[in-house]
């Protein structure tokens, strides 16, 4: 009797530790090292990215569409319950289309400047004419847009009479007309979301694109906190969500994390591998659902087999489903 209530004790306390670490993705292995005149590339007939629920209804979302044959984009609405889909606007996107309220996307187009329009397609607005306008973000509250942008002014660190000009990066927020309210400290990524009054990014502290940092910039304050600094091998932040005022939630090639604010504590979730990995998340608080990209890729030789399709998980990253798109 002894040894039965021992035996159930370990088997409690073995399955108390595998509920607390993370699950692994199916399917996930390493790629092997390249070919050495690099991989030959393999895509699908359509690749589906960048999803973002619709803030005022959770069953509707927009994504990516891309035509690999001839390079065709464009950006879809698609319903969950009644499984309609609209092409909204054709054309080379340059940012995730962010869906907000009053029925507006927003967006950055090949000419780098951000756009608007309706739900339906129409309105298509121009917002910024600097032709140097990325990863346009909704506030919290919606009222407001911010995008990250480049001003050229002296480079006072070096000498000379003349010093030349460099590039700085700064966020410059503006409203729904495109009127300038204010600028705030830089960023300069493509990962950006807002978590309450904050803006979490990641900051390429080199310029290259190895080096960085997982940031959180207050902008009322200016304070700025570093959630994460990312090991090279493993990449930076491909998606950031806000799950409620203490938790934000992250994916990067090598896994998905949740970051607690009251404690400072990083938790992963999933682990995944640079074979298969998540990006550009959306959350929807009605739904408690996140829905996000899925980048997969399979070698063969020297073939690479690449496809992105979209799927739809808990906050706990439970139960990942593929999302079926007509």
């Amino acid at each position: 009797m002894k040894n039965l209530l021992y035996l159930n004790i370990l088997l409690l306390a073995f399955s108390a530790c595998i509920k607390d670490m993370p699950k692994t993705a199916s399917g996930c292995e390493l790629l092997p090292v390249s070919p050495a005149f690099g991989w030959i590339y393999k895509l699908p007939d359509t690749g589906y990215s960048s999803p973002c629920f619709n803030p005022d209804n959770p069953y509707e979302i927009i994504y990516k569409e891309q035509i690999f044959a001839d390079g065709e984009m464009w950006i879809c609405k698609l319903n969950f319950e009644t499984e309609e889909k609209n092409y909204l606007l054709r054309g080379k996107l340059w940012s995730s289309p962010m869906w907000g309220r009053n029925d507006w996307i927003i967006f950055t187009l090949s000419d780098a400047n951000v756009y608007k329009m309706k739900s339906d397609g129409t309105e298509l607005t121009q917002l910024t004419f600097n032709g140097k306008s990325f990863s346009p973000i909704w506030s919290y509250d919606y009222s407001k847009i911010y995008f990250n942008t480049t001003l050229i002014v002296p480079d006072t660190t070096r000498g000379g009479i003349s010093p030349p000009n460099r590039a700085v990066p700064v966020g410059i927020v503006i409203d729904l007309d495109g009127n300038v309210l204010d600028t705030i400290t830089m960023w300069n990524s493509r990962t950006v979301s807002f978590i309450n009054d904050s803006i979490a990014f990641v900051y390429d502290l080199g310029g290259d694109g190895v080096n960085s940092e997982l940031v959180l910039i207050n902008v009322n304050t200016g304070t700025r906190t570093v959630l994460e600094r990312y090991d090279p091998n493993l990449g930076a932040a491909t998606g950031i969500v806000r799950l409620n005022k203490d938790r934000v939630l992250w994916a990067r090639r090598d896994g998905i994390f949740v970051y607690n604010h009251v404690d400072s504590s990083v938790t992963q979730l999933l682990e995944t591998c640079n074979s298969n990995y998540f990006m550009s998340l959306s959350y929807s608080q009605q739904l408690d659902k996140i829905i996000m990209e899925n980048k997969i890729s399979n070698p063969s030789g020297d073939f690479l087999y690449v496809k992105s399709i979209l799927t739809r998980t808990c906050p706990d990253v439970s139960e990942i489903e593929s999302i079926n798109i007509p």
